[in-house]
């Protein structure tokens, strides 16, 4: 399985996300933005390895089983219902509400391997390098 749809980045939960809630005609008219969210973010953990989905969504793969990872590796998934367990594994790079967990976009690089052939390494590997660091 090739690696060049895993990246590291930086989780973010999302504190505050406020939607102005009437949109004043004068801004408009002024050419202010009438379409600014308020939200504040503070990181959740740093350094996550993430998966893209074929649709853009990023996947932390830490507590995913090989069986799962596999899955999103494979599959299309493409729809997310906001009130299912499984949407919570879905992020993007800005928030949805306010308690939501995003991938901050500035931090996002490509997982590196240590290996110098970069497409024979497999999520097994990934997995038991990253709990060879939880456990030190």
């Amino acid at each position: 399985m090739k690696n060049n749809r895993f990246y590291v980045g930086n989780i973010m939960e999302c504190t505050q996300f406020d939607v102005p809630p009437i949109i004043d005609v004068n801004a408009v008219v002024e050419g202010c933005s009438f379409c600014h969210i308020e939200n504040n973010s503070v990181l959740y953990k740093e350094n996550a390895i993430l998966l893209q989905t074929k649709h853009g969504y990023f996947v932390e793969i830490e507590d995913l089983s090989l069986s799962d990872i596999i899955y999103l590796y494979v599959e299309d998934c493409e729809i997310i219902n906001h009130g299912d367990k499984s949407s919570k594994l879905f992020m993007t790079t800005y928030p949805y509400y306010k308690g939501s967990k995003h991938v901050d976009r500035s931090t996002i690089k490509p997982y590196e391997s240590e290996n110098k052939n970069k497409d024979k390494s497999s999520i097994r590997k990934i997995q038991k390098k990253e709990e060879k660091k939880r456990a030190r």
